[in-house]
């Protein structure tokens, strides 16, 4: 069973967002992560959303990881087979969010552009409401 992942409140969750586009399927892409930037991304529990339109439930793959400082990464994807979690930004596949000072995402950021199976990565500004969607999924 995958494990769902609780937060203990808002600010704990991680306000640092990097959107990774690739034509790679998820499992891929956090391979290819986790090997450039040494990090161990999980399969958790995917989140869920009900699309009110259509009357069906969306699911959109995440994994997480805490690193040895203690600092927690997430990589959500943006994408499933029907919909976008953010049409905003219908160009980005996936969100990387991550605890890590802006200084140390830079450098992570130039790792994933190095990757053949990655076609873009951008620093995405503190948005709130991804911060905000997001935050739920991870809230008690």
């Amino acid at each position: 069973m995958k494990k769902k992942i609780k937060l203990n409140s808002v600010f704990d969750f991680p306000k640092n967002f990097i959107g990774i586009s690739s034509h790679f399927k998820d499992i891929q892409v956090v391979w290819t992560i986790n090997n450039l930037i040494d990090f161990d991304f999980i399969k958790v529990e995917d989140f869920t959303l009900l699309n009110k339109k259509e009357k069906t439930i969306q699911s959109f793959s995440v994994f997480y990881f805490v690193d040895n400082k203690g600092l927690k990464h997430f990589l959500v994807s943006n994408k499933n087979q029907n919909t976008l979690l953010f049409p905003k930004i219908k160009n980005i596949d996936f969100i990387l969010i991550s605890q890590t000072p802006v200084e140390y995402l830079k450098k992570i950021n130039s790792l994933l552009l190095h990757s053949k199976m990655i076609t873009g990565a951008f620093l995405l500004p503190s948005d709130t409401i991804i911060a905000k969607t997001l935050s739920e999924l991870f809230e008690e």
